[in-house]
């Protein structure tokens, strides 16, 4: 804090002449000149201040007194006049490093406080280690609390670049790999051999169906079998005019096709089932196949933060897990009317696609030197925590963790933030979040939609 004090031309007196015990002197109103008057006296000398003239006010100055051509030869003058103890208070606040530790400055306007605590905290922040990077990625435990990752100085940047590329090479090469003529040859192979075993039990059941007068029939939604009179299947409006004893022997046949062909429509499933399974694992070896090398690499490249290998397993699981939406063929189709309708519903690009696995660097401190100095005179509570953006889309508000927006408590983090008091007093809501700053030593971005509009909305808790 800056104290300030008043000096006085006693005062001004008694530090230029210390031997204070041998002066005698007196302050005091001379009341024949109407004059304030000071003397000193030692050993019969004396001094006194006198009323002068306002033409004797005037400090004359020649140019020949002034030992540089122009202002830019003068070095600014770092420090305040006049304000010693306030510079070593600074001197001593800022190597202070306990937590609960701030500077408060307080003097007249255009003293130069801030430029002067700019000044202070720069050269400081000059001797401190850079302060680490922060990302925020997706959570794919809990998507709407997207993770934070940590980083030291510099390669939180590097760690961006390299999920761009790697999300990219994933679009392009799964691409290359799911169209190419050997997976479609191992894909059907693997689909023709219970094509065959499937067909071989669909004859067997037809028998049976046959033997009882009836027919089989499949469709999207399973198989149903059909009675047959004369050689024609029997429609419902077909079966509404046969008579009671038709419509029994009908209805007892129809109970003992199920019996006999049960067995048979659950080996059928059993083989779609193993089908389906064994087209996964085939889809699952060949994403890995394709993508499995970049992965460990990058695994490698960041070995010593376990966080960020976490991180990168979980991305390549979702990946092999998702790897339909990596290939063009696959999805909605564009022609659906329920996508023509709800274009949402739609086939998503492949920004979409790779949107999971981006990074949202909020905390770069790659070109620093040293710690962060940030000076800003419109301190809110969404501009020091940060805030959430949202987009809408068909008229609903929607947001992901890319939207998460740095605040200054972030950028500043790490190093020193300089404030005006009496900006941030004005503002309810950034006292608050510095209160809760210091408090708990956590920066949590609120969302204040959430909290002043009437009806709820999706948002995100970031960690």
């Amino acid at each position: 804090m800056f104290l300030r004090s008043k000096n006085s031309d006693h005062a001004d007196f008694q530090r230029k002449f210390p031997e204070q015990e041998n002066w005698s002197g007196y302050w005091g109103e001379n009341p024949k000149k109407k004059v304030f008057e000071t003397g000193f006296k030692k050993e019969g000398y004396e001094m006194s201040i006198k009323e002068l003239k306002y033409y004797e006010l005037n400090n004359k100055c020649t140019a020949e007194e002034l030992k540089f051509s122009t202002t830019d030869d003068i070095k600014p003058s770092e420090g305040i006049i006049g304000q010693k103890r306030a510079e070593k208070a600074m001197e001593l606040g800022l190597k202070i490093r306990a937590a609960g530790y701030n500077i408060y400055m307080c003097g007249s306007a255009g003293l130069g406080k801030t430029s002067y605590a700019k000044i202070c905290a720069e050269n400081a922040a000059k001797d401190r280690p850079r302060p680490d990077d922060y990302c925020y990625v997706y959570n794919f435990d809990e998507p709407r609390s997207p993770k934070a990752l940590r980083f030291k100085a510099g390669e939180g940047r590097q760690f961006r670049d390299d999920m761009n590329e790697l999300a990219e090479f994933f679009n392009s090469e799964l691409n290359r790999v799911f169209s190419s003529d050997e997976y479609e040859e191992q894909k059907n192979e693997i689909i023709r051999s219970y094509d065959e075993r499937r067909n071989l039990l669909t004859r067997e059941m037809e028998s049976i169906a046959s033997q009882h007068g009836f027919s089989v029939k499949t469709s999207s939604t399973g198989v149903f079998f059909m009675p047959v009179i004369n050689g024609e299947e029997v429609s419902e409006e077909k079966y509404d005019s046969l008579s009671s004893e038709e419509k029994d022997q009908i209805n007892s046949a129809t109970g003992e096709i199920s019996k006999e062909a049960s067995t048979v429509m659950r080996d059928i499933r059993e083989i779609e089932k193993a089908c389906r399974k064994e087209l996964n694992d085939l889809e699952y070896k060949t994403g890995m196949f394709a993508i499995g090398y970049n992965i460990n690499s990058l695994q490698e490249k960041y070995g010593e933060n376990e966080e960020v290998i976490k991180y990168i397993a979980d991305v390549q699981e979702d990946v092999l897990d998702n790897i339909s939406k990596f290939i063009p063929s696959y999805g909605p189709d564009e022609d659906d009317p329920a996508a023509s309708l709800m274009p949402f519903l739609g086939k998503k690009n492949a920004d979409d696609t790779l949107l999971k696995y981006k990074v949202n660097l909020i905390a770069d401190n790659s070109k620093n030197e040293g710690a962060p100095v940030i000076v800003d005179f419109s301190p809110t509570g969404g501009s020091l925590a940060g805030e959430v953006e949202y987009d809408n889309e068909f008229g609903n508000l929607t947001t992901d963790f890319m939207k998460i927006k740095p605040g200054l408590f972030h950028k500043a983090n790490g190093g020193y933030l300089i404030l005006q008091a009496r900006d941030v007093l004005s503002n309810f809501q950034a006292w608050e979040s510095i209160r809760r700053v210091m408090r708990t030593g956590e920066i949590k971005i609120d969302s204040l939609r959430e909290q002043f509009q009437a009806v709820p909305i999706p948002t995100l808790t970031p960690e």
